[in-house]
């Protein structure tokens, strides 16, 4: 992998939350908020690590730098283009905010499985592309840009316009058994499901 020495992160926290009804990076996870637990997944593999909220101005998190999104309201794609511009040159890794069970061994294996011609390293799980949790290439930059700009919007759609490597369960199970990474918190009932412990 050419520029495997620069590895920058990102975690997309500019959504609405609108079907949990609050934001859910601020949610508690069992004595850390979401965010924090993507900041953690993150920090021993990533550097710099940012933060893409809507105003860039909302979490204030150590050792992190928050940004705001350069496109408001066009979705993950538009903070996947807001976070490579900031980041620059390299291999970054993309999270949502609503993943409390990242797992550190899976997000280095993506970055491990880059080869130079990869512009996104992504998992595929029950045969569906997982955009929120992968690596991106800097040069997928102009690609993603031009995306937005025809009007579509879905993430999983995106890479379809890239050089897309995507990794399958099998690999994928060999760090992370119960695939516990794609576990999404998007209401109020997953919150009851996979985060009873939190603080309410």
């Amino acid at each position: 992998m050419g520029d495997h020495l620069t590895v920058g992160g990102a975690i997309l926290a500019g959504g609405k939350s609108n079907r949990m009804g609050r934001d859910k990076a601020t949610m508690d996870a069992g004595g850390a908020t979401m965010v924090e637990r993507s900041v953690e997944a993150l920090r021993s593999i990533a550097s710099p690590i940012v933060v893409v909220s809507e105003t860039g101005d909302r979490y204030r998190l150590p050792g992190c730098q928050e940004i705001a999104d350069r496109t408001p309201g066009l979705g993950p794609v538009g903070g996947i283009v807001t976070a490579l511009h900031h980041l620059g040159p390299g291999l970054h890794l993309v999270v949502a905010c609503d993943m409390p069970f990242l797992n550190t061994e899976l997000l280095s294996l993506l970055v491990r499985l880059a080869d130079d011609g990869d512009e996104v390293v992504a998992p595929l799980i029950r045969g569906r592309p997982e955009p929120l949790c992968a690596a991106y290439r800097y040069t997928a930059l102009p690609v993603l840009e031009q995306f937005l700009q025809t009007g579509q919007r879905a993430a999983h759609r995106a890479l379809e316009s890239l050089d897309t490597r995507y990794v399958d369960e099998t690999l994928l199970r060999q760090v992370d058994p119960e695939l516990a990474s794609f576990i999404n918190v998007n209401t109020e009932s997953d919150a009851d499901r996979w985060l009873p412990n939190r603080k309410k």
